[in-house]
């Protein structure tokens, strides 16, 4: 039985441990493939491509020792020829997946343009709340996928843009606004009133405007980032804006 094999179904017998009626069908959902799929996997009968090596590292939430020993197992079932250029790009797609999902990465970028900034782990990790091994990892990995330089201990941001699959993409966007979500409700409890403004409204709208409500969302975003951007630039800020239905 191949790694892949061994964490599927580990994984499965965890959650059916939990909740005695959890089934494949469930767990194939939370993979996000067919049940069939899932069945065809762990009997060996089917292979795993580098794209959906990448869904089921993503989906599965695995912890580093898991992801890299889930990598090695697929990287060990493809050709020779096959093997480096599979492996890195499941690496790489696990990278765009973090930066995306984890805000702290996009919080550094920010904190680069404050105008006090010091490349000092220490003071990085402390600014934005996070341990320096999150922000040394997080730094490593901006600078491996070209969004950060480091030239003669200078880091600066790096005008660069990739590109992830839509898988990947997809996954990493949800956990980013609910992690965002998270960062609001936070700061209701932790940061002063008149460091923050929280607001909402409940209205009945016509949902054909729906399209024109998120094109002035974005100019309105733009517009307040220009405004706070323009002048000193001593703390890093998040906006969040969300517009959804609330009948079914």
């Amino acid at each position: 039985m191949t790694s892949i094999q061994s964490v599927l179904i580990n994984e499965y017998e965890k959650r059916r441990d939990i909740n005695s009626s959890y089934s494949y069908r469930a767990f194939a959902k939370k993979l996000g493939i067919s049940s069939g799929s899932l069945s065809s996997i762990i009997k060996g009968e089917r292979k795993i491509s580098k794209k959906m090596a990448s869904r089921l590292a993503v989906n599965l939430g695995l912890e580093d020792a898991e992801l890299t020993s889930f990598f090695e197992s697929f990287s060990d079932r493809c050709s020779p020829n096959q093997q480096v250029s599979n492996l890195d790009y499941v690496v790489m797609e696990m990278s765009k997946y973090q930066v995306i999902s984890e805000g702290h990465h996009f919080a550094i970028l920010s904190l680069l343009n404050t105008d006090d900034f010091r490349f000092e782990y220490q003071w990085i990790a402390s600014r934005l709340g996070i341990s320096v091994l999150k922000a040394e990892s997080a730094i490593k990995r901006m600078l491996t996928l070209g969004m950060l330089k480091l030239v003669d201990g200078v880091l600066t941001r790096a005008e660069s843009n990739y590109s992830t699959s839509d898988d990947i993409l997809n996954l990493s966007l949800q956990k980013a606004h609910q992690k965002n979500l998270e960062l609001a409700s936070k700061a209701i409890v932790e940061v002063p009133v008149e460091l923050r403004d929280i607001s909402a409204m409940t209205m009945a709208i016509d949902v054909a405007q729906i399209d024109e409500a998120k094109k002035r969302i974005r100019k309105f975003q733009d517009e307040l980032a220009e405004l706070l951007e323009s002048g000193e630039k001593k703390e890093v800020y998040k906006l969040n804006v969300q517009l959804f239905p609330l009948t079914k």
